[in-house]
């Protein structure tokens, strides 16, 4: 019986730590917009920036997209973006 609770209580302790990841992130924006006749609304979005966490990571991000929107009601979103870490692994 004191096997299983020293079991147990080492299973409970080792499965509820818990790590926290603080991210602290710089980027530029770039909006270029043009409006059509019939009200439409096209932007094209650049991001570029660099980050770093508190486990000592750091690297670089941009993204790239598209917004069409008529009128402050949007009709579609596509926005890609690249992170590159400090160990050049990309996601």
């Amino acid at each position: 019986m004191k096997l299983f609770i020293t079991i147990l209580i080492y299973l409970i302790s080792f499965f509820s730590v818990s790590f926290e990841i603080i991210k602290d992130s710089h980027f530029t924006l770039s909006l270029k917009c043009q409006e059509l006749l019939n009200k439409k609304k096209f932007t094209l979005y650049e991001n570029n920036g660099s980050w770093t966490n508190n486990y000592s990571n750091y690297g670089t991000s941009f993204c790239y997209g598209t917004i069409q929107s008529i009128i402050n009601s949007y009709e579609g979103l596509l926005v890609i973006c690249e992170h590159l870490d400090s160990d050049d692994e990309k996601f």
